[in-house]
């Protein structure tokens, strides 16, 4: 039987399922699952350690906390593909042609040349121009 820090009555916190409302832990079973109520009632249920799946990542939390997804995106990007990189958030854009996805913190490979084998490594890449709307 899995260990859990939580009990019931303890108010608790979602940012990923339930950004930005409180929640109350309402059971804990003999096995420690845990049934978190939301304020309009609806139930959520959670492993001892805070997920929603087992070995899935814990999301429940005893204190209010933020979440932010950089780089999230479900667009399938292609060899080629016109995108935008840089290395850190205070830096400008810089066009570019997306080549692969490597391993480490600079993620994204790509090259000035859309037919390129060789390129260079960035940390953001987005696909929407930046400069798009500005005026």
């Amino acid at each position: 039987m899995s260990k859990t820090v939580f009990k019931v009555g303890m108010k608790v916190y979602d940012e990923v399922h339930r950004p930005g409302e409180e929640l109350e832990v309402c059971e804990i079973t003999n096995d420690n699952c845990i049934t978190v109520k939301t304020k309009d009632n609806f139930n959520y249920y959670y492993s001892p350690d805070g997920s929603w799946f087992e070995n899935g990542i814990p999301t429940l939390s005893t204190t209010p906390y933020t979440v932010e997804l950089k780089g999230f995106s479900q667009e399938n990007l292609k060899k080629g593909q016109i995108v935008w990189v840089r290395d850190d958030e205070e830096e400008k854009w810089q066009i570019s042609h997306f080549l692969n996805f490597e391993e480490g913190e600079f993620k994204y490979k790509v090259s000035s040349s859309q037919n390129a084998v060789l390129g260079t490594k960035w940390r953001f890449l987005t696909t929407q121009n930046p400069y798009e709307n500005i005026e």
